[in-house]
């Protein structure tokens, strides 16, 4: 009996500190300091974090247009884009040859004063030019839009407004081996069809378009030798 009332005053005791009122803040968060201070902080964070997520949805700012582009007029003959489809480059292998061009552009950039932007108007080539070496033809222009000039190979007395950009700058000589591989297979593939020497050996024969002859009959055909 003793043992029944000692548990029985136990358990009342226990359900009158239970049932006692605990001090809570305005907001109904327990009013522990260690407790409050953590809530609050929390709140704080949540709400900053959002604030700031939506200021920044205000601020988007789309990217900057691309340094370098790729000619599409119609009457360049030498468009790039049709080059590439020409090769049978798509996806993968076409991005990196896009991005190979850009860089060699950018790089030549570097060394034109003035130049803010630059259009591939041919992909890295030498046959059907009076240059024998491998190089890319492009536009250069100024942040106003204007078209900065280079002088001509063999008679810097004439400015063009295109430049021979070389794909082996240190030895113009070599840049066949420098090509993307990508760009190397689809140009020996083509000149297979065409006829045409192919590979390292005849890097004087690189195109970036149809053979001459070939521009005025349909894709496939083999020129006229």
């Amino acid at each position: 009996m003793h043992f029944l009332s000692l548990f029985t005053f136990a358990t009342l005791a226990f359900s009158a500190v239970s049932a006692a009122p605990v001090p809570t803040s305005d907001n109904g968060i327990v009013a522990r300091d260690d407790v409050y201070a953590f809530a609050r902080e929390i709140e704080v964070l949540e709400t900053r974090g959002n604030d700031k997520q939506h200021k920044d949805s205000k601020k988007y700012v789309p990217p900057p247009p691309p340094k370098v582009t790729f000619d599409t007029s119609a009457d360049n003959r030498h468009r790039p884009d049709k080059t590439l489809d020409k090769l049978n480059l798509y996806g993968d292998s076409r991005k990196k040859v896009e991005d190979y061009h850009r860089q060699v552009v950018e790089n030549h950039m570097d060394t034109v004063p003035g130049a803010h932007s630059g259009v591939v108007k041919q992909l890295a080539h030498s046959k059907g030019s009076v240059d024998p070496n491998i190089h890319v033809s492009a536009g250069i222009h100024d942040h106003t839009g204007n078209v900065i000039p280079a002088p001509r190979r063999g008679n810097p007395a004439i400015l063009d407004p295109t430049h021979h950009i070389y794909t082996n700058p240190a030895d113009p000589s070599k840049g066949y081996h420098v090509l993307p591989k990508e760009y190397k297979k689809a140009v020996d593939n083509r000149n297979k069809i065409a006829g045409q020497p192919t590979g390292e050996g005849s890097p004087k024969r690189v195109e970036c378009d149809e053979p001459r002859g070939l521009a005025e009959t349909p894709d496939g055909a083999v020129p006229k030798r």
